[in-house]
């Protein structure tokens, strides 16, 4: 995952911002976390989040996504 991650960053690195941020997820929640709440901003036109890891995380966060007002078309998931 992290190859193909890495690609789709070197396609857009001009137009990226980039965040990895490490947590227990399942056990806190991500609004929580002041580093996510930091660096995931509420949706704005043209804006596109992309997400990798465990299929848990990855539902996790596109919830949280969705709760910052990011339409489902705008939320890529990488296996």
């Amino acid at each position: 995952a992290m190859d193909e991650l890495e690609r789709e960053y070197m396609k857009y690195s001009t137009k990226l911002a980039v965040s990895c941020i490490l947590d227990d997820v399942e056990k806190n929640p991500m609004e929580a976390n002041t580093e996510v709440e930091e660096a995931v901003p509420y949706f704005n036109a043209g804006t596109m989040a992309v997400i990798s890891g465990p299929k848990r995380f990855t539902e996790k966060a596109k919830a949280y996504l969705m709760r910052k007002g990011y339409p489902e078309n705008c939320i890529c998931i990488l296996p």
